[in-house]
């Protein structure tokens, strides 16, 4: 999924073992990305780690599933 100007890519960032693999993910947000029914629900992508470093590609995207959400906004 690309992220458009607006969208709030960055908005919130956090680390753990998503995978639980004993490597550090990235959680990145964008609070006010759109999805095909809903405008401004917003988003949170994952980046696995690895011992090569982070992927430049989402491995996990998690949608807001309501009009205004933000899903996103806060993460932690």
């Amino acid at each position: 999924m690309e992220n458009a100007v607006g969208d709030g890519f960055g908005f919130s960032l956090a680390t753990g073992d998503v995978d639980r693999d004993s490597m550090d993910d990235l959680l990145v947000s964008s609070p006010f990305s759109d999805t095909i029914n809903y405008e401004k629900s917003g988003n949170v992508s994952v980046y696995y780690g690895s011992i090569w470093g982070m992927r430049e590609e989402q491995d996990v995207l998690f949608r807001g599933n309501k009009p205004a959400e933000r899903f996103g906004s806060s993460i932690g």
